[in-house]
């Protein structure tokens, strides 16, 4: 909401994915509402949200549109120390439980969709940050 073009470059098409409504109005709304509390918390977040997508997703529109099996969210708290990071994978449909359930490490995202989230940490720190999942430190 910082600006009107951030607002609006917001509801463009490449920012649209098709989600199942159990998911939006379920888990993933739950864990919106987690990262806004992190952020308040926190004070900052860097927070990446996407699809993973396979070869055997459904597909709309005479197949130009791909229902991705999942959606990802990478976040990571770079001002804190020492600085944390955590991911989930949701698949795209009901998603009850609990944040543990979805929990996966950073490498387990980066691994399913390809993508390099903090390419720019030193190695060392790289390695530690991606390759945990401790919720425990973000629910405490």
């Amino acid at each position: 909401r910082w600006s009107r073009q951030s607002m609006s470059d917001c509801f463009l098409m490449t920012n649209i994915c098709p989600m199942h409504k159990a998911l939006n109005e379920g888990g993933w709304a739950k864990l919106e509402e987690k990262v806004r509390e992190w952020t308040a918390r926190d004070s900052t977040l860097l927070v990446f949200t996407g699809p993973v997508v396979s070869k055997n997703d459904t597909t709309l529109a005479n197949g130009r549109v791909t229902v991705p099996s999942a959606y990802y969210k990478v976040i990571m708290a770079p001002c804190v120390r020492p600085k944390r990071a955590i991911a989930f994978i949701y698949p795209n449909g009901h998603s009850g439980g609990r944040l543990r359930q979805y929990a996966v490490s950073v490498d387990e995202v980066e691994c399913r969709t390809g993508l390099d989230f903090f390419p720019t940490l030193p190695a060392e720190e790289q390695q530690r940050i991606e390759s945990t999942v401790n919720l425990d430190a973000w629910t405490k």
